[in-house]
């Protein structure tokens, strides 16, 4: 009897037992690790950290443990993302340098690898300061926290409670509607209400989150003669062409103004715009204060719609010093966190 219990476990082992699927965040890390700037950097420290990081999510989740797999694979892509924008970062660089190198009628392609290095470094310091609430969502609080601590983590619920806020504004410019939209706004409030709640800012944003996945959803679901989007790629492609530095969010595409901006830039945008008329269009403005962008804002969305992008495809927002690039102890920051970012919210992830 014993003999005949033991034989189909020795067939077993010896076929070898079926595993389960990877998770979601292993699958989408996964896909960053494979991306073509990721592998170019694989010689970074950047890219030694995020593998270290993403053994620790396999081994979690074959431990059972979802929770910190996710936690350590967020932390992984980040930090693949970090060595993909040190790759960009070489590259303009090193684009910079060549430019120098030749006659004087290549100083004006000099001068557009400097503003390349120029946002490469604000995405670096971006990418830092996920970086840091990533560690800090990771680290247990034992006691009374520390005043820098404390202060640390009060910054990143409002950051994350402001991105929050965005990633719901982008679900509505997506149509959505619905109780899980409805709850996803009220959490986004109640965070406000509690200013400095790191426990809340995080689940407003998660709501959020759900909010957009069902309101995209349900765009692609909609089948009464809907404009059908073109591709990410087809966006990224007519945005390079037209001289912008485009990146990717959890919204879609994005693409930033420093400082004020120009007529012929805004109509630039414009035209890409017409071009996927299926997206729709989020302008965010950052300064140091509530208020100082609504003017660049307004300018903004009014020169779009006479150049002939649907007001109705557009939404407006003043994050003011809630989200900056740049912490504004740092001497640099005054410069760079004044900005517009615009954003084509896509119907994909």
């Amino acid at each position: 009897m014993r003999a005949l219990i033991l034989a189909p476990c020795a067939l077993l082992f010896a076929c070898g037992v079926p595993r389960l699927p990877p998770s979601v965040p292993l699958t989408e890390l996964d896909a960053v690790r494979r991306a073509p700037l990721v592998i170019e950097a694989q010689s970074s420290p950047a890219y030694r950290e995020a593998e270290r990081l993403r053994a620790l999510a396999i081994e979690a989740e074959r431990k059972g443990d979802p929770a910190s797999a996710e936690a350590y694979a967020s932390t992984a892509r980040a930090w693949f993302e970090r060595a993909a924008l040190k790759a960009r970062l070489d590259r303009a660089e090193r684009d910079e340098n060549a430019a120098k190198d030749k006659l004087a009628t290549a100083e004006t392609k000099a001068g557009e690898a400097k503003g390349d290095v120029s946002r490469l470094e604000i995405e670096l310091a971006e990418l830092q300061k996920r970086l840091l609430v990533a560690n800090e969502l990771r680290r247990p609080v034992f006691g009374k926290a520390s005043p820098e601590r404390a202060k640390a983590r009060s910054e990143a619920a409002v950051a994350l409670t402001e991105e929050a806020s965005l990633i719901c504004q982008a679900a509505e410019l997506l149509g959505a509607k619905g109780e899980v939209y409805t709850e996803a706004v009220k959490q986004v409030d109640h965070a406000r209400s509690q200013s400095g709640a790191l426990s809340e800012a995080i689940a407003a944003r998660e709501s959020c989150l759900r909010a957009l996945g069902d309101a995209r959803n349900d765009a692609r679901n909609d089948t009464d003669g809907g404009k059908p989007e073109t591709s990410i790629e087809t966006l990224f492609d007519d945005l390079s062409r037209a001289g912008w530095f485009p990146i990717r969010d959890e919204r879609g595409v994005l693409v930033t103004l420093q400082g004020f901006q120009t007529e012929e830039k805004l109509r630039s945008l414009a035209r890409v715009a017409l071009a996927h008329p299926a997206m729709a269009v989020q302008l965010v403005g950052h300064d140091d204060a509530p208020g100082k962008s609504a003017a660049r804002i307004d300018g903004a969305t009014k020169l779009l719609a006479k150049e002939g992008v649907a007001e109705a495809a557009m939404r407006s927002h003043d994050a003011g010093a809630r989200l900056p690039v740049l912490h504004p102890s740092d001497p640099h920051a005054r410069a760079k966190n004044p900005r517009l970012e615009v954003v084509f919210i896509s119907k994909g992830n």
